[in-house]
């Protein structure tokens, strides 16, 4: 039996079947691929972010982007003596919802984002975004963090290994009304915003996140975004072993692998909410994991809904939104 099991600091869940895959081919001795960049290649590039130089412009590039930063937010959860997670050093236990969409409203989000300008992920933030503009009726930008993979192979053929950082996106909710131009000016921010990465010596290490807090604004209350890139299917046998709720089995030269089940993602979560797009056994699929300490199961219920909503999700879908891994019951109708 050959175990995987990896921390998400140090593995890129985009390359997980990938890995899986050219793992097992060398145990059994047959043909890898050969690497595009060697391990000095990605360390040398890598290292260039401790530079100096290069910290003062990734300062100076997210001190203008968070400049007269947005105020907090108030979801209205009601929830006796909760406070809001600045530091980010609280993990409440988590609760999730998840729904699985058809195939043709997967492919009319696709083909929205194309016509937008924008991408499938930016389209996702963009809803959270104006969601949470509705429900705390800011009328004022509002910030989102987004993961990101400093990638290297960015073709995905292989597995190199990554980064994991956060990049937060600005959404001028105010400035952009509807979805689909918010959503291209979303994914223009995030493209300029990978130059800049890591961002964790700046942001959730450096003094900027704590001078937020003082500022009455926020930084890492919600993300949104992909929890696996639709790219790195068609690229291994073993692409089916890693979606969610996967219970099929793959056969390599004679061998039979199978998945090990994961019925819920997180035990604790640090986000307020944390809203991802993924591909699980059942098909294209939306996560919504939130924080039940400081968030109420009413508010999270309403919020998800929201962003389902303003995607294009049609009310049949939303009856079969299933929480911790049961079909749930919206608070707000019973």
């Amino acid at each position: 039996v050959i175990y995987v099991r990896a921390h998400h600091s140090v593995f890129d869940g985009w390359s997980t079947a990938l890995f899986i895959e050219e793992i097992l081919r060398a145990y059994l001795g047959l043909d890898l691929p050969q690497p595009e960049l060697g391990l000095l290649g990605y360390l040398n590039r890598y290292d260039r972010s401790h530079e100096p130089e290069v910290m003062a412009e990734r300062e100076t590039y997210f001190r203008e982007l968070l400049r007269d930063a947005p105020q907090l937010p108030d979801l209205n959860d009601g929830i006796a003596g909760a406070k809001p997670n600045l530091e980010f050093v609280h993990a409440g236990m988590a609760q999730e919802l998840v729904v699985t969409v058809a195939d043709s409203q997967k492919l009319e989000i696709i083909e929205r984002a194309r016509m937008s300008g924008a991408s499938p992920s930016a389209l996702l933030i963009g809803a959270m975004a104006q969601s949470v503009d509705a429900l705390a009726d800011t009328k004022d930008d509002v910030l989102i963090c987004v993961p990101m993979a400093m990638r290297q192979d960015l073709a995905l053929r292989h597995y190199l290994g990554w980064v994991a950082t956060i990049a937060p996106v600005r959404c001028e909710v105010s400035r952009h009304r509807s979805l689909d131009t918010l959503a291209k000016q979303i994914y223009d921010q995030y493209q300029t915003s990978m130059a800049y990465l890591p961002a964790d010596f700046t942001l959730r290490r450096g003094a900027l996140h704590r001078e937020l807090g003082e500022q009455g604004s926020y930084l890492t209350l919600f993300e949104a975004g992909m929890l696996t890139a639709d790219a790195s299917r068609g690229r291994s046998s073993m692409r089916d072993l890693t979606r969610l709720g996967a219970d099929s089995s793959v056969q390599l030269a004679g061998h039979e692998i199978q998945p090990v089940g994961n019925g819920r993602v997180r035990a604790g979560c640090a986000y307020h909410v944390d809203i991802r797009s993924f591909e699980g056994a059942a098909g294209h699929s939306y996560r919504c994991c939130y924080d039940s300490d400081v968030v109420s199961a009413d508010t999270a219920h309403h919020l998800f809904r929201e962003v389902l909503g303003r995607l294009g999700v049609p009310d049949s879908s939303l009856g079969t939104i299933r929480e911790n891994g049961t079909l749930a019951m919206d608070p707000a109708a019973e």
